[in-house]
C-alpha cells in the first residue's frame, strides 16, 4: 500500500471539514460549537488555495494599498512643490546676477565714457566768470556764487552743498533732497574742468 504524503492528509481533511461548513451554513438554527466551526472557513480555504483571502482581509488590503498610494501621492507632490521652489529660487538668483552684471557693465560704459569726455578737453581751461553761462536754475547759481567764495575749488563746494541738501538732513522731504543731490551732480561734473 502506497504511503499517503501529510499534505495530501490535510487537504482531504480540509476538502471534509468544507462540506460540513456548506451544510452548517445551510442551516437556520446553529449553536454557538457549529458557529466556530464555520468561523475556521478560511483556514481550510487557505489549506486548499494559499491565495485565498477573507472579504475582510481583501477590504483590509485595499485599505492598506490606498493608505501606500495617497502617501506616494503626497510625497510626490512635496517633491514637485520643493523642485518648483528650488527653479523659482534658481531663476531669481539668474535674474538678480544678469540685473547686476547689466549694473556694472552701464557703471563700465559711464566711466569709459567720462574718461573720453576728459581726453577731449582741453589741457588748461581757465574758469571765466564772463564765459559762464547764464544761470537759469536756483541750484546751479547757488553752486557758482559758492565757487566764487571757495576760490573756484569744485570738490569743496560740492561736498558743502551736498552736505546742505542730504537726506538724512532733510528727512521731511527726502525725494526732493534726493533730486537736488542728483542735479548737484550733474552741475559738478558740468564745472569740472574750471579748476
Amino acid at each position: 500500500m502506497a504511503s499517503v504524503s501529510s499534505q495530501d492528509k490535510n487537504i482531504r481533511k480540509a476538502i471534509k471539514k468544507l462540506k460540513e461548513i456548506d451544510v452548517l451554513k445551510a442551516c437556520t438554527y446553529r449553536n454557538a460549537e457549529e458557529d466556530e466551526k464555520i468561523q475556521k472557513e478560511p483556514f481550510y480555504r487557505r489549506i486548499l488555495d494559499p491565495s485565498y483571502r477573507t472579504d475582510e482581509e481583501k477590504e483590509q488590503e485595499r485599505r492598506r494599498y490606498d493608505m501606500l498610494q495617497k502617501q506616494l501621492a503626497d510625497t510626490k507632490r512635496r517633491q514637485c512643490e520643493r523642485h518648483q521652489k528650488n527653479q523659482k529660487r534658481k531663476l531669481e538668483n539668474a535674474e538678480k546676477e544678469r540685473k547686476r552684471q547689466d549694473e556694472e557693465s552701464r557703471k563700465q560704459e559711464n566711466a569709459r565714457a567720462k574718461e573720453r569726455e576728459r581726453s577731449k578737453a582741453p589741457e588748461s581751461r581757465s574758469y571765466t566768470w564772463e564765459s559762464a553761462r547764464v544761470c537759469i536754475d536756483p541750484l546751479e547759481e547757488e553752486y557758482v556764487s559758492m565757487l566764487r567764495d571757495n576760490n573756484n575749488d569744485n570738490s569743496r563746494t560740492f561736498r558743502k552743498l551736498s552736505m546742505k541738501y542730504h537726506p538724512d538732513k532733510n528727512l521731511d522731504k527726502q525725494k526732493w533732497a534726493e533730486e537736488k543731490q542728483k542735479h548737484l551732480e550733474t552741475i559738478r561734473s558740468r564745472f569740472e574742468f574750471y579748476q
